[in-house]
Parts: C-alpha cells; sequence; structure tokens
C-alpha cells in the first residue's frame, strides 16, 4: 500500500500507463510480425504518396514562376472554326 502511494507521488499516473501500453503495444507487434510489416509498409506509402502530391502542386499551383513579371504571362492557343467553346 505505501510503495503504491509512494510510487503515485513520485511517477505520474499517465506515465506509468504510457509504459504500460508501450509494453502491451510491443508484445502484440511481436506476436503479429507481418500485419506489423504491412501495417508499416501502407503508412509509408500513403504518407510518402501525399508529400509527393503535395510537393508538385507546391511546384506548380501555389509558388509563383521564375520570371521577371509572373503576371505579364499570357497563354496562347488557337480555335478552329466549329469547334465547341
Amino acid at each position: 500500500m505505501v510503495k503504491e502511494d509512494t510510487r503515485a507521488v513520485w511517477i505520474p499516473w499517465w506515465i506509468d500507463q504510457l509504459l504500460q501500453d508501450a509494453r502491451h503495444g510491443a508484445r502484440m507487434r511481436s506476436r503479429n510480425a507481418g500485419f506489423s510489416v504491412a501495417v508499416i509498409a501502407t503508412l509509408g506509402l500513403g504518407i510518402g504518396a501525399n508529400a509527393a502530391i503535395f510537393s508538385v502542386i507546391r511546384a506548380l499551383l501555389l509558388k509563383t514562376p521564375p520570371y521577371a513579371d509572373p503576371h505579364r504571362l499570357a497563354l496562347l492557343g488557337e480555335k478552329r472554326p466549329g469547334a465547341p467553346g
């Protein structure tokens, strides 16, 4: 009883719970190694794809082009007779 009371005073309860959860997670991860590899690979691919997509969007759409007067750029094109739009 005294040991538990002094432990509760010196170690905050949330740290104790965090350590217990970490130990439990490590045990479960070691029991299901194949599932753990699949989850880690899925998370890695998802995070990598997300970073790649946002890098492309930032480079193409959000950053100003490296020209002296980017607001003076114009889009040239041609319209064929009879074409819609």
